[in-house]
């Protein structure tokens, strides 16, 4: 009986559309914009893109605005005299839960899945009455 074979890749397609290519992206995002800072914009983008389930854009958007608030945060701790490692600690785990409960709290990430899904069934249908619709 093959059901299993098909359930499970059913899951694994899943979890590779609604999670990881969101946290992917938020982290490629981030890693581009910021790149000068290394670990510790990577876990503050895995962090943020904890809400960006089904959201490509949303990791993107996510992780375009974590590398815009790690500066800050990192100038912030340092002028306040922040040790280094807390200082890690702090700029990893609050700028990426901060742009996690804004983006949960605006509703952003609805949004941005009705926008990609707007997009995809505009794709969609242009290449179907074009006769260009993927085989």
């Amino acid at each position: 009986d093959g059901s299993d074979y098909y359930n499970s890749v059913g899951h694994l397609m899943w979890q590779l559309r609604y999670q990881a290519l969101p946290t992917v992206c938020c982290v490629v995002a981030a890693t581009s914009y910021a790149p000068g800072h290394g670990s510790t914009v990577i876990m503050s983008a895995v962090v943020a893109s904890s809400v960006c389930s089904g959201s490509v854009l949303g990791g993107l958007a996510a992780g375009w605005v974590v590398s815009c608030l790690v500066d800050r945060a990192l100038f912030a701790c340092i002028r306040f005299g922040v040790p280094a490692t807390m200082t890690n600690i702090l700029v990893a785990g609050c700028v990426g839960s901060t742009v996690a409960l804004v983006f949960a709290m605006a509703q952003i990430i609805p949004a941005l899945i009705m926008f990609t899904n707007t997009i995809r069934w505009g794709c969609e249908n242009v290449c179907n009455e074009y006769g260009i619709a993927p085989k």
